[in-house]
């Protein structure tokens, strides 16, 4: 079975959440890390073993990457998205979708338009303060 190369967009502190169980899934393999610090980028790729680019475009054209997890700030990640998307390499974004709703909906038509995967990363759905606002709140809104 051929194995899912995946890279990461963004070595901050949220993608080192993501990059230690993303290294160990047995249908996939971190292959490759961008930031626009060379000195952040670079201690992810030592650490895990892996190639480190300061340019994200460059990176995509690679063509060394199956998927990638989009892990930087709100504004970049409809357009990074995209960019992912118009390769047909498959993209998991970090919350949220972006900051304006224009971009958003931008995104979300590349993705209905592409052959790749899409998915936002929405994991504060299940904790259980945000579950019970909603059920509050859901009570409030049928009264």
């Amino acid at each position: 079975m051929k194995k899912l190369r995946v890279g990461v967009i963004g070595c901050g502190r949220i993608s080192v959440m993501h990059l230690v169980p993303a290294n160990y899934l047995e249908e996939a393999e971190l292959v490759w890390c961008c930031d626009i610090k060379e000195d952040r980028a670079r201690a992810i790729a030592e650490k895990y073993g892996i190639k480190a680019y300061t340019d994200y475009i460059e990176m995509l054209d690679s063509g060394l990457v199956d998927a990638v997890l989009v892990e930087t700030p709100h504004y970049f990640h409809p357009e990074m998205v995209m960019e992912c998307l118009k390769r047909g390499i498959h993209a998991v974004c970090e919350k949220p979708a972006g900051v304006y709703t224009k971009q958003v909906r931008e995104m979300n038509e590349a993705a209905a338009k592409s052959n790749a995967l899409f998915g936002m990363m929405f994991n504060q759905r299940t904790n259980c303060l945000y579950r019970k606002m909603k059920e509050m709140i859901a009570q409030y809104a049928a009264k």
